[in-house]
């Protein structure tokens, strides 16, 4: 008996737990739709990134958040954001109803080797869904070298360790009048990469500098802004296994004026603004940070070797020289030209040394400057132009022009020479001879040509009055009262900037319809380039803005909810809102996979935002 209730209790275990698989299998197929998962780029290098992409596709059924996506060694997948849309069809007489979510990642390529992303699952209420396996293959290349720790200055607040402030010079030791970078990059945890590449796009000032006065008194500095230029460069940081990204802040470029030890410490703090809980918020929280000092030695130029003629020049030139025209008549000019071109303090380098132009009169020299200031140092062109006039025919020649610097990278004195250049100076038809006379005298022929004085009247009688009745033109009545006109409107416009001035809710609702119409002209320029990305945040923009300025609330930081709950306070009817908040969401989801939007598509979203604005300028305040 016991035998036979153990065999029949075992088989009813197996019954009971094919029964659940069975019925595990019924739910999980229950479920309707599909996920599809795609990448941008299948084949990439160390270091760098593609988009991924997972689709959830169900037949009017809601899904249970963001799917879940495996681990997958040798990658770092990022989430980034989401959309939702919805179709609506009708199919004998039956409405069906089609939702489609969108969720957005970035994929790192952390080391070589081939990947596959597979199961990825999404959670329905009638069960779970499991997308199709992707593959992506990484070759050795443009690894993230690691970030020198000691160069990087961590935050003064509490529990903010993700965010640092990278100091570093071009070089430690330099000599006097030699060009160095001293360079000031922001770093932070890829949480924060989102958040950055909005604020960089809305060009907010995430990064607020506070100079010291006269901290580089003893330097010629430019100063490069890089905030919102340059790349974001994924790097790692010494025992940090995650990914953190570098973005350039400011370049200074220095010429150092005299020698000594320096510590170079331009900042006395710089706040970051960060969002309060890691991802887009309104509340910010500024982090301040203190930059580590920079140590430099400067040394003076040496003096061994030092051409008689140098003037302070330091760095890398080149020198060109002509004359124009080499063949003249005697008492015309010639122009000679210097170009100076290189690398370095070329805005205060010294003029070129000319020869010995005793046979010339000449003019005072014109300069004209061809400069750039770029991150990677000073570089440019100097043109001089001068006005020469030879005394006389024995002016034959121009000597050589000369220019000597000294080249930090070789440590040496160089000096650039023009050759002579060869002059012709025909002798003038109307000059006498030469021979005989001082320097510089001409003797010239002179003949007399007429008249001195050509009479037009020689008599009174050809003198009549004409009267002009300027008074009785319109013209002239017209000229008369303009100056009450102008003045006029003068004093209307200037009450209405004084009434604007003091009541700004007034303004900035008369100034939102133009603000949206020029968001709606950098859109289609942008449609012209077919930049997708440009095109939704220009009629982002146009949306907010005009929100913002037409009824003063800001719509930047909100969430979903939060505006719907503005919207409604300020009377708005509801299916304006609803409107408002679908295209937002969707355009948001838009910038951010533009890649995938078509030019139709993008056309149509111009139509209606242009139909929403419309919308919105009728409604009440």
């Amino acid at each position: 008996m016991e035998a036979f209730v153990g065999i029949h209790g075992k088989r009813m275990i197996w019954s009971l737990v094919v029964l659940a698989a069975g019925m595990g299998l019924t739910l999980s197929t229950y479920a309707k739709g599909s996920v599809t998962v795609r990448l941008d780029k299948n084949v990439l290098r160390t270091g760098e990134q593609t988009r991924l992409v997972v689709s959830i596709t169900t037949d009017g059924e809601q899904v249970q958040g963001p799917p879940a996506i495996p681990a997958v060694e040798g990658l770092n997948i990022v989430a980034l954001n989401n959309s939702f849309s919805q179709q609506f069809s009708s199919i004998n007489g039956q409405t069906q109803i089609t939702l489609r979510y969108d969720y957005f990642y970035d994929v790192y390529a952390m080391k070589e080797g081939k990947y596959t992303i597979q199961g990825v699952r999404a959670a329905l209420t009638s069960g779970e869904l499991t997308g199709n396996p992707v593959e992506v293959t990484v070759f050795p290349g443009a690894e993230p070298a690691p970030t020198r720790s000691p160069s990087l200055a961590t935050p003064q607040k509490e529990n903010w360790h993700d965010v640092y402030i990278l100091a570093d010079i071009s070089k430690k030791e330099a000599y006097v009048g030699e060009e160095l970078i001293l360079s000031y990059d922001l770093v932070f945890h890829q949480n924060f990469r989102q958040w950055f590449e909005r604020t960089m796009f809305l060009r907010r000032d995430y990064a607020v500098m506070n100079e010291q006065s006269g901290a580089l008194k003893d330097f010629l500095s430019e100063t490069v802004n890089l905030k919102f230029e340059g790349d974001m460069t994924p790097v790692r940081l010494s025992g940090r296994k995650e990914l953190f990204f570098q973005k350039p802040l400011v370049r200074y470029i220095l010429f150092p004026l005299k020698a000594g030890e320096y510590s170079c410490a331009p900042f006395d703090t710089i706040e970051v603004m960060i969002p309060a809980y890691r991802g887009f918020s309104a509340n910010l929280t500024p982090v301040p940070i203190t930059p580590e000092p920079v140590p430099l030695r400067i040394k003076p130029l040496p003096e061994e070797g030092k051409p008689d003629i140098f003037n302070g020049a330091v760095g890398r030139f080149q020198m060109k020289v002509s004359a124009d025209p080499v063949e003249i008549i005697e008492g015309n000019t010639i122009t000679l030209s210097i170009s100076l071109e290189g690398f370095g303090n070329i805005k205060n380098a010294p003029s070129p040394v000319l020869p010995g132009l005793s046979q010339f009169d000449q003019f005072d020299p014109t300069r004209k400057e061809d400069v750039q200031v770029t991150p990677e140092g000073v570089r440019g062109r100097i043109d001089y132009s001068y006005v020469l006039i030879p005394h006389d025919v024995n002016a034959t020649e121009i000597g050589p022009v000369r220019y000597a610097y000294f080249d930090p990278e070789e440590e040496k004195y160089k000096i650039l020479e023009s050759q002579p250049i060869s002059l012709t100076i025909h002798p003038s038809p109307r000059s006498g001879s030469r021979v005989g006379l001082p320097l510089g005298q001409n003797r010239r022929v002179i003949t007399r040509a007429g008249d001195d004085f050509r009479f037009i009247v020689t008599a009174p009688a050809a003198i009549s009055t004409v009267t002009l009745p300027l008074y009785h033109s319109r013209k002239f009545r017209l000229l008369f009262l303009m100056p009450a006109v102008l003045l006029a409107a003068g004093l209307v416009i200037k009450k209405r900037n004084e009434f604007l001035a003091v009541n700004p809710a007034i303004a900035n609702r008369k100034k939102a319809p133009r603000l949206a119409r020029r968001f709606l002209k950098d859109a289609r320029q942008a449609l012209e380039h077919k930049n997708a990305a440009q095109v939704y945040a220009c009629l982002g923009k146009a949306i907010t803005d005009f929100i913002a300025y037409r009824w003063n609330v800001a719509c930047a930081g909100r969430t979903g909810p939060e505006l719907r709950a503005t919207l409604q306070d300020l009377g708005m009817d509801a299916e304006c809102v609803d409107s408002v908040l679908q295209i937002l969401s969707g355009f948001d989801s838009a910038r951010f996979s533009g890649a995938g939007q078509t030019e139709e598509q993008m056309r149509a979203d111009y139509a209606k935002t242009e139909q929403l604005l419309g919308t919105l300028m009728k409604q009440k305040r």
